[in-house]
């Protein structure tokens, strides 16, 4: 089944949508009908606005900034990830050429460190930095671990200079990618992941407190300004007023909003002025197709490339949280070395997509079938006891009449499998343990049969 994201943005504004430069043009034309002292008093005041704009400036590129920031750390991910769940040497190229040459990250950072004049901003970009900085040391670890895995060969040298611990390097070349996949796809990266991007939300909420500082200043000018010129104190109120209410509803609140939605992960509202409503759409298309990339990220990290089905990690975390009521069945390739060394291993995988195909049709869609290894299944039933025993030989039957019809012209295959029932296990018996025990007895008597485990 293709991957599908569900369109989770969606525009929710609506109504009048003016220019800010619309609103501060009219101010201006407005002030030019009061005093000479007025107009003197609105250039003033024009001349604060316009600092407080170089600081919303400021601030736009740090938004900008931060959001390179993560495109880049989302792209080293992906190409790291690519390259060690693959072995295709073309997503190191691509990983490299990022980090040595585009460089994205490194300019956003010197954008972010330009600006974070603010001291809680600097710090928390220097623990982003750092944490980055240890993504990066990991990942070109997990690669390094990878492509010696493959036998080494010829690896740019950034990845050759990586040296690996002596524990590391003893490793089998499947420990080593198992390794490698771990350090990648683990929960420890994606925690470490989640830091930088915690960082990077409090830096940006630092500026935005900057941001509101300068508007505090601004405010309290305005105010002086209406000290000075009494005799124009009531079109100055006015047009203060104006102001406060335009900038209030059409950018103020606004960015209150995507600085909340932002901290929040969320797409944005797309409200106020039309520089920030253009602004929010576009943050929302960057925000719907880094989405899309997460959801995919996840499906690979999930499932088992070869046969479509889950893969050995999901096995483990769906048998940890499905561990009452539930029947397992551990299924292996009978002689499928065999099958290999016979036919070569084009035919092996079809072999292995035709058993897969078959399992995922006999059993329900609540229930989780898996590929654990290279030629061993498992099928967590959900729901099921004891007593539902003959439904499972049915269908172990269908699925064994499947592998029996060679139409296909694939040879023909047979399945010795091992089931055990969570809610009979003796006290301290482990379900897993359980059906491997029945596995090896249906091997033990002669393969191509199913076995349930009776508690002996």
């Amino acid at each position: 089944m293709p991957l599908q994201v569900e369109d989770t943005v969606s525009s929710n504004g609506g109504g009048f949508s003016p220019r800010i430069r619309l609103v501060d043009t009219v101010l201006v034309v407005l002030g030019t009908m009061v005093t000479i002292t007025g107009i003197l008093a609105l250039v003033h005041l024009m001349e604060v606005r316009t600092t407080t704009a170089d600081v919303r400036d400021q601030y736009e590129e740090c938004i900008a900034a931060a959001t390179d920031l993560m495109e880049a750390s989302d792209y080293l991910t992906s190409q790291a990830r690519l390259y060690v769940s693959t072995g295709d040497m073309s997503y190191m190229e691509r990983y490299l050429d990022e980090l040595l040459n585009e460089r994205r990250r490194d300019h956003a950072v010197a954008t972010l460190k330009r600006e974070a004049t603010n001291g809680n901003a600097a710090t928390e970009l220097e623990e982003a930095l750092k944490n980055s900085n240890t993504l990066a040391e990991r990942e070109l670890y997990a690669m390094r671990l990878m492509a010696e895995a493959q036998g080494g060969g010829d690896i740019p040298e950034t990845v050759q200079r990586v040296e690996l611990s002596k524990h590391d390097t003893r490793r089998s070349p499947e420990q080593q990618r198992d390794q490698a996949r771990e350090m990648v796809l683990g929960y420890e990266y994606d925690d470490l992941k989640s830091l930088i991007i915690e960082d990077v939300d409090d830096c940006t909420s630092a500026l935005v407190d900057h941001l509101k500082g300068a508007r505090a200043t601004s405010f309290a000018v305005e105010k002086q300004m209406q000290v000075v010129l009494m005799t124009v104190l009531l079109t100055d109120i006015a047009l203060l007023g104006i102001a406060t209410i335009a900038n209030g509803l059409l950018v103020m609140r606004p960015i209150h909003s995507i600085e909340h939605s932002i901290r929040e992960n969320e797409p944005l509202s797309e409200q106020g002025a039309k520089e920030i409503r253009n602004l929010a759409k576009a943050y929302n298309r960057l925000y719907a197709e880094n989405l899309r990339r997460t959801m995919l990220l996840r499906h690979q990290a999930e499932t088992d490339p070869l046969t479509g089905l889950l893969n050995r990690g999901s096995f483990d975390r769906v048998l940890l949280h499905h561990g009452k009521d539930i029947a397992l069945l551990i299924v292996d390739v009978d002689r499928f070395k065999s099958i290999n060394d016979a036919n070569g291993h084009e035919v092996g995988d079809e072999a292995l997509r035709k058993v897969g195909a078959s399992l995922a049709q006999h059993f329900r869609n609540t229930d989780y079938v898996c590929r654990i290894g290279g030629d061993e299944f498992a099928v967590i039933l959900t729901e099921m006891t004891h007593e539902m025993r003959s439904v499972v030989g049915r269908k172990i039957d269908g699925i064994a009449a499947d592998l029996a019809d060679t139409s296909d012209d694939l040879p023909l295959v047979t399945l010795s499998i091992g089931i055990a029932f969570s809610a009979t296990l003796p006290e301290g018996e482990n379900v897993y343990h359980a059906a491997d025990k029945a596995l090896y007895e249906a091997k033990h008597n002669g393969r191509d049969q199913y076995v349930f485990f009776e508690g002996a």
